[in-house]
């Protein structure tokens, strides 16, 4: 699965590998997923730090009503869903160096008209 298609994206977690894995991918995206934990307990927050080789596992967020980072052990994680909207989705670096570029020729185009002409 790309990153560009995890915006939505629900995977199944049979076992500890495909939910370390799908941890990973949280870790990775940009955006905001929604984690459903053993107690039933459904957490929407921003993954900052995972650790799939510590005793125990575990998975670190910023929930998105808290500012307090909360610290969960893999075993507690029963579903996570790409929920939030992806900023960077779509987005590539050709793509900013053309903006880039194009907004820096507009600021830099009055400068150029000002100038009297050379002799």
């Amino acid at each position: 699965m790309s990153k560009a298609s995890l915006e939505g994206w629900s995977p199944e977690l049979p076992d500890a590998m495909a939910k370390a894995e799908a941890i990973d991918r949280a870790f990775d995206y940009r955006g905001d997923v929604t984690l459903t934990l053993a107690d039933g307990t459904v957490l929407e927050c921003y993954v900052f730090n995972r650790n799939a080789k510590a005793s125990p596992p575990f998975v670190q967020v910023y929930p998105k009503d808290d500012a307090a980072a909360r610290t969960i052990p893999y075993d507690q994680v029963v579903g996570v869903r790409f929920s939030g909207r992806d900023p960077a989705s779509g987005a590539s670096w050709e793509s900013w160096l053309r903006n880039y570029e194009s907004r820096h020729a507009k600021a830099a185009a009055p400068e150029a008209a000002a100038e009297p002409p050379r002799a």
